[in-house]
C-alpha cells in the first residue's frame, strides 16, 4: 500500500514571502493532507495560528541580525547578507530534512532560496515544486527583469541579454553562492555546480507561479513544467485592533497606508515623507513599521503609527498603498483594489514597481528622491485619475486570492 504524502513547506524570507505559504499550506489541509512547515523561529506563532504543524530552522535573533544590517536593502549587497545567512543555515536545514523527510512518502514544496530542498531533491530524488512569489525570479532572453530602476534589458539584443546573463552568474551570483555550497555539495557526494540559478535552482517537478498571469505573463524560455496560480490573498489570522478599527472608521477621508515592509528596520525616510505628505494633502496617513523613526514630530491627528497590522484588512479602509515593492505589498495592493506608490529599493522590488505601472495601478519614486512633497504630488495625481481608479478596481475584480491558494494547494496535490 502507498503512504499518504506529506507536504513538507520550506518558505525563506520575511512576512511577505513566508505568509504565501502558509495560505497554500492551509489549502492543502483544507484537502485533507498533512501539513508541515519550516522557518525561523518567529514565524511559529503564525504558522500554528494557522494550524498547520511548525518546525524550526533557526533562531528569532538570526532573522532579527540580519533585519539590523543596513546593507540588507542595499541594490546589490542585501543579496549577500541573505545569502550569507542561507549558507549559514544549509548544513542544519539539511540535517532536518535528511532525518524528516522520506523521499518515497513526502513531497517538498520550496521556495527558490530553499537551498536544502533543492539539494534533498537531487540527492535522494525527493519529489519537490517550486512556488515562485515574483516574476523577477525567472530570467529570460524575451520579456527581461527590471534590475534597477531605469534599467531596461530588454533594449540589447538578445544575444547580448544572454552575454549579461553568463556575466552576472560568472562574476557576481556564482563568487557569492559557489564556494560555500560546492563545499557542502562534495560532503553530499555532489558535483560542483556552476550559473546556479540558471538552472539547477528549479527543481524537475515544476514551478508554479503564486503570481497572476497579468502581472507576470510566462516567457517561453521559462522553466517547465509551469503554472500560474494567482496572487494569495490571506495575510495572517490577525484582527485589526479595536482602537485602530474606530481610527480608520472616524476619519472623513480614507487615509494612505504607508510601510516600509516588515523586516525593514531602517525607514525613517518613509516615516518623514508619511508625516510631510499628511499635512500637505490634509489626509490622514497609517504608517505601519516596526519602528517609528521619522514620524516623531508628526501631527497625530494627521498620522497614526502602528508596529503591525494585517495590511490586507486595513486596505479595505484606506484610499491608497505606499511601501517598498515587496510582492507581499504588492499583490496586497492590487487585490484590494488601491492605488500604489512604490518606493523600491533591492531584490525584486524594481521589477514589482515596473508591472504595477504597466498595469496602470500606481507608480514608483526613486528612493533617494523620497520626500513628503513628491509623495504628496504623486499620489493626488493617482487619487484624483478616473482611469487608474477603474484600473484598480478591475484588478481587484479579477484576481482572486482564495481561488489562488486553491489552486496551487490542486497544483501540488497533483504532483503528490
Amino acid at each position: 500500500m502507498s503512504k499518504r504524502p506529506r507536504y513538507v513547506l520550506c518558505p525563506v524570507g520575511s512576512a511577505g514571502d513566508v505568509f504565501p505559504f502558509v495560505a497554500v499550506g492551509r489549502a492543502l489541509a483544507a484537502r485533507d493532507r498533512e501539513v508541515l512547515v519550516l522557518g525561523t523561529e518567529n514565524f511559529r506563532s503564525l504558522v500554528e495560528e494557522a494550524g498547520l504543524t511548525f518546525l524550526p530552522t533557526g533562531s528569532a535573533e538570526d532573522f532579527e541580525a540580519v533585519k539590523r544590517t543596513p546593507d540588507l536593502w542595499h541594490p546589490r549587497r542585501g543579496f549577500q547578507v541573505v545569502m550569507r545567512l542561507v549558507l549559514d543555515e544549509l548544513p542544519r536545514v539539511w540535517r532536518l530534512l535528511d532525518d524528516l523527510v522520506d523521499p518515497e512518502r513526502d513531497v517538498l514544496v520550496a521556495h527558490m532560496l530553499a537551498l536544502a530542498a533543492r539539494l534533498h531533491e537531487e540527492r535522494h530524488g525527493t519529489r519537490s515544486s517550486m512556488l515562485h512569489l515574483a516574476p523577477s525570479a525567472f530570467r529570460s532572453e524575451f520579456a527581461q527583469p527590471v534590475m534597477s530602476p531605469g534599467m531596461n534589458l530588454e533594449r540589447l539584443p538578445r544575444v547580448m541579454r544572454r552575454a549579461f546573463w553568463w556575466l552576472i552568474d560568472r562574476f557576481y551570483l556564482d563568487r557569492v553562492i559557489r564556494p560555500r555550497l560546492d563545499r557542502f555539495r562534495a560532503e553530499l557526494g555532489l558535483p560542483p555546480q556552476a550559473r546556479v540559478f540558471k538552472d539547477w535552482i528549479h527543481p524537475r517537478g515544476g514551478v508554479i507561479a503564486l503570481f497572476p498571469e497579468v502581472f507576470g505573463p510566462a516567457q517561453p524560455d521559462w522553466p517547465r513544467p509551469f503554472a500560474h496560480a494567482g496572487f494569495a490573498a490571506w495575510d495572517g489570522p490577525e484582527e485589526i485592533p479595536e482602537d485602530l478599527e474606530r481610527w480608520l472608521a472616524s476619519r472623513a477621508k480614507a487615509p494612505v497606508v504607508v510601510t516600509p515592509g516588515s523586516a525593514n528596520l531602517f525607514g525613517a525616510a518613509y516615516g518623514r515623507a508619511a508625516a510631510e505628505a499628511a499635512a500637505i494633502m490634509d489626509r490622514p496617513f497609517l504608517f505601519l513599521s516596526s519602528r517609528a523613526a521619522g514620524t516623531e514630530d508628526a501631527d497625530p491627528e494627521l498620522l497614526r503609527h502602528e508596529p503591525w497590522a494585517p495590511l490586507g484588512r486595513v486596505l479595505a479602509s484606506a484610499a491608497a498603498l505606499v511601501h517598498h515593492g515587496g510582492i507581499g505589498s504588492t499583490a496586497r495592493g492590487l487585490l484590494s483594489g488601491k492605488p500604489q506608490v512604490i518606493v523600491p529599493m533591492a531584490f525584486d522590488q524594481p521589477d514589482n514597481a515596473a508591472r504595477v505601472e504597466r498595469l496602470g495601478a500606481g507608480g514608483s519614486l526613486v528612493p533617494g528622491k523620497l520626500d513628503g512633497r513628491s509623495l504628496a504630488t504623486l499620489l493626488e495625481q493617482l487619487l484624483a485619475s478616473e482611469a487608474v481608479g477603474r484600473r484598480c478596481r478591475e484588478l481587484a475584480t479579477t484576481l482572486d486570492g482564495a481561488g489562488a491558494e486553491r489552486a496551487a494547494a490542486i497544483l501540488i496535490d497533483r504532483h503528490g
